[in-house]
């Protein structure tokens, strides 16, 4: 600021005296002045560089305060009701790892995860979740399946009828019908979550070894009231209804047919026909194809658009793999024609789909090799949500673009365990102006937000001690957004805000329930706003975030068997717990 002033001084008292001289300019009072502005402008931007470093971006408080612009995170509607607001909540721990404030620490060869370890435990906090499906609903299903089969509207319902005769109804829905894998999201201009869901018809009486597959989608008001009859106004299809996706069966074949890992997006565009902004739901799922030899690959539906047409995505420059899944996608809004996915995390690799043909390209992470990958621990998982960048700390905010998921992971032979799948938190971003520039930011330990999940043998829910395996799989953000505390609001609305986020999961593939997390943006701003120089460092050197990719995904399960020892003591009722 001294440095500043001196500057202003001179170039004043030079400008004075220019004038005092009736305006005459001399070659050498013009290049001093010019001169001395340069100083000026230079001096200012490096005091503001600097100084910047250490004004206070970081929210500090929880909960904290929004501008009057941003109430919502989906700007018309908030999907958080009062009584999702009022719900009990209880925090949970979450060891996470992140390299944005410790560049270039990797470069150590054996460099433990704990070097990078952040462990937060009291900012997010779990309600008690809650199950969507409900009694009887597998029997509406099967209804709504005959009356198709005999009105010949759907040819691959057919297969949901291996019955023997001598069967009783009853038997036949509570032992071979399953719904579960549901993926939820918000539609703010119509107010309603839209679920779609895998049911599965099993002649084994298993659920994850399914005759037939199929998706069935339901419509739900803002406190997860179901909507009968509902039609949206672009469509003639009634909901909820079983969606006739295009599958191809094999004759002769009755086994791991249909449609299976459904997720759900959100896409806004412009209607022409009402011209008026508008939003629809686009339905992702895996399937075997018969122009394929019956490998798996990914596909579109739009329910609400071409209910009778499916479109299979296909890579640029890349023969079909012998099974495409796990794909997560988000939307960014540079390409709304396009939905982009994470197609695997280590190393990072992203895909850009266009909606109208199916076509991809990879358009960040390494080029594809010939032979396949491996797939590494963490999978698939969630959708993935922008964080608004008016919510982060400017000086990143104004550079870069960030979404936040929730993977999963598949670990064999933790603890008692011989297979445990458990969600893991994650963070990726990208340059503002750079589409080929997306890192993984952050990636959290195995977590479930307080949840023990269902046995997978149904015969020891009451003994889990000796079950030898445990799947917990989020499904979707069905929301993120925030509401008002209302002991906190004043008389003109105002008052300070907090952030929910809802999520949907399956334990044992068998059900579909909902969870709310609040504070998950008040946990990442704690290590989003680090040293903005290093931080911009550590964006711009794209070998080393290579690097640090595959030392996030290795520090993503390294607490594994912690983690594992911990669940089987609880589970079997040991008093002495380890952390």
């Amino acid at each position: 600021m001294i440095v500043i002033c001196v500057i202003l001084l001179v170039a004043t008292k030079s400008s004075r005296k220019l004038l005092s001289r009736g305006g005459k300019l001399s070659f050498k009072n013009v290049i001093l002045s010019i001169l001395f502005m340069g100083l000026f402008i230079v001096t200012t931007y490096s005091w503001y560089y600097v100084a910047s470093d250490f004004l206070p971006q970081y929210i500090n408080s929880y909960p904290f305060q929004l501008d009057d612009e941003l109430k919502t995170f989906n700007r018309v509607s908030s999907p958080i009701a009062k009584s999702i607001s009022n719900m009990e909540y209880k925090p949970f721990k979450i060891p996470a790892y992140s390299l944005l404030e410790k560049h270039r620490i990797v470069q150590a060869e054996n460099q433990p995860c704990s070097s990078i370890e952040i462990t937060d435990n009291d900012s997010v906090a779990a309600s008690i979740p809650f199950n969507v499906n409900f009694k009887g609903e597998t029997r509406m299903i099967r209804k709504q399946a005959i009356k198709m089969l005999r009105e010949k509207q759907y040819s691959p319902i057919r297969k949901c009828f291996k019955d023997d005769q001598t069967e009783q109804i009853g038997d036949i829905v509570t032992s071979k019908w399953y719904k579960y894998n549901g993926a939820s999201v918000w539609m703010d201009k119509y107010e309603v979550h839209f679920l779609v869901s895998r049911v599965v018809y099993s002649k084994a009486q298993l659920s994850h070894y399914p005759t037939i597959s199929i998706l069935y989608a339901q419509i739900f008001d803002r406190d997860w009231k179901e909507l009968t009859d509902y039609k949206f106004p672009s469509t003639n299809m009634s909901f909820p209804s079983i969606l006739p996706v295009q599958l191809d069966i094999p004759v002769g074949s009755d086994w791991f047919l249909g449609a299976e890992d459904p997720r759900a997006i959100v896409r806004d565009y412009f209607n022409v026909e009402t011209q008026q902004m508008d939003q629809e739901p686009i339905v992702i799922y895996n399937t075997k194809v018969q122009e394929i030899e019956y490998r798996r690959a990914m596909h579109f539906y739009r329910p609400l658009r071409k209910p009778e047409e499916s479109t299979r995505l296909i890579i640029k420059d890349m023969p079909p793999r012998y099974s495409e899944k796990n794909w997560a996608p988000f939307i960014d809004k540079d390409s709304e024609n396009h939905i982009n996915f994470i197609y695997n995390f280590v190393p990072l690799r992203v895909l850009k789909c266009a909606i109208e043909t199916g076509a991809c390209e990879l358009v960040s992470g390494p080029k594809f090799q010939p032979k396949s990958q491996q797939i590494g621990s963490l999978r698939g998982g969630t959708n993935l949500v922008p964080i608004p960048a008016n919510l982060l700390p400017e000086k990143i905010g104004k550079s870069r673009k960030y979404w936040f998921g929730i993977a999963r992971s598949m670990n064999r032979k933790c603890g008692c365990f011989r297979t445990i799948y458990r969600p893991h938190a994650y963070l990726i971003s990208r340059d503002i102006e750079e589409e080929d520039s997306y890192t993984l930011d952050y990636v959290s330990s195995l977590l479930d937000f307080n949840v023990d999940p269902r046995a997978w043998n149904k015969d020891k829910q009451d003994q889990k001690c000796g079950d030898r395996k445990s799947v917990y799989i989020p499904n979707s953000i069905d929301s993120w957004d925030f509401t008002l505390i209302t002991d906190l609001a004043d008389s003109e609305g105002g008052g300070e805000m907090e952030d929910i986020l809802s999520m949907t999961f399956s334990e044992a593939d068998i059900t579909n329930s909902i969870i709310y997390l609040k504070g998950f943006l008040i946990h990442l701003l704690r290590f989003l706003d680090g040293n903005y120089r290093t931080i911009k460092k550590h964006y711009q050197e794209t070998e080393y975030n290579l690097i640090v990719t595959e030392f996030l995904g290795k520090c993503s399960t390294s607490l594994s068997q912690q983690y594992c020892e911990f669940t089987c003591n609880r589970r079997c009722g040991k008093t002495e717990l380890t952390s």
